[in-house]
């Protein structure tokens, strides 16, 4: 029978995580499904949820590791079959790709689930008022929300129990205005407000991408580059608001893990 020190793990012994998660937003065009393709651990099982694209930016980076479930809803407005159809293909995509050992689930569309999620609460919402003989809601009262935060805890919970790291991106807009200082219409610093903030607290670290063009220097020609700022980080609180150029995910783990494990 275990003594009660048996029970007990020293700090000499206890090994520093093998899996991260990072919350990714930002702009369209700012680089978060580049950051996620060229640069996650592979094999990469990536939920396609965002309206855009990402083949080319996979047969440029030359991967032969990453296998896409496209669930694009296909438009703005979804019937109630559609918006159940696709949460349905994104529960069952989840829950086998966290069957592996190895390597990374992301989520390109984390605002696109947020609105299936927040569709599918107002229509069974608006069908216990119909049930009650009351009229449909036009949108989803705020004390309504409980089934989309449970729905996020429980994905939150499952990656975090599983082998695979986990990625998911947002689009966020920064919000332009005129300060009245005759300069006309420019960015303020400030962002749009997230659809859910449960994410960004959930994952070991959140980051905002964002990218511009850099001028020709010598013999290299002028080029786009990506850029992180690294906004939360639970794991360590040191490196809140450090800013990496043409970040990799390597890199940024580098940044939390414990650099003796790593060198093991």
């Amino acid at each position: 029978m275990p003594t009660l020190e048996d029970l007990w793990t020293p700090s000499s012994e206890i090994k520093a995580p093998t899996r991260w998660s990072m919350d990714i937003w930002g702009g369209g065009g700012a680089g978060k499904s580049h950051f996620i393709i060229t640069t996650a651990p592979g094999p990469v099982y990536y939920i396609l949820l965002d309206m855009r694209d990402p083949a080319p930016i996979i047969k440029r980076s030359g991967r032969k590791d990453i296998f896409v479930r496209d669930l694009r809803p296909g438009g703005v407005l979804l019937t109630e079959k559609q918006v159940s159809e696709r949460l349905t293909g994104f529960k069952a995509a989840m829950d086998q790709a966290l069957k592996h050992e190895e390597g990374t689930l992301a989520i390109d569309g984390g605002s696109v689930l947020a609105n299936l999620l927040e569709a599918h609460a107002l229509i069974e919402y608006n069908k216990r008022r119909v049930q009650n003989k009351k009229p449909a809601e036009d949108k989803l009262p705020a004390l309504q929300r409980g089934s989309i935060n449970a729905t996020i805890n429980d994905m939150l919970a499952a990656t975090g129990a599983s082998h695979m790291n986990f990625a998911i991106t947002h689009q966020q807009k920064e919000v332009w205005a005129d300060e009245g200082d005759g300069k006309g219409v420019k960015p303020t610093g400030t962002f749009e407000a997230r659809e859910n903030s449960q994410i960004e607290y959930g994952a070991d670290m959140a980051i905002r991408m964002f990218s511009r063009w850099a001028s020709a220097i010598k013999d290299k020609p002028a080029h786009m580059e990506h850029y992180a700022k690294i906004v939360r980080c639970k794991i360590n609180e040191a490196i809140t608001q450090m800013t990496v150029t043409n970040p990799t995910w390597k890199y940024l783990v580098s940044l939390l893990a414990d650099d003796e494990d790593e060198d093991e």
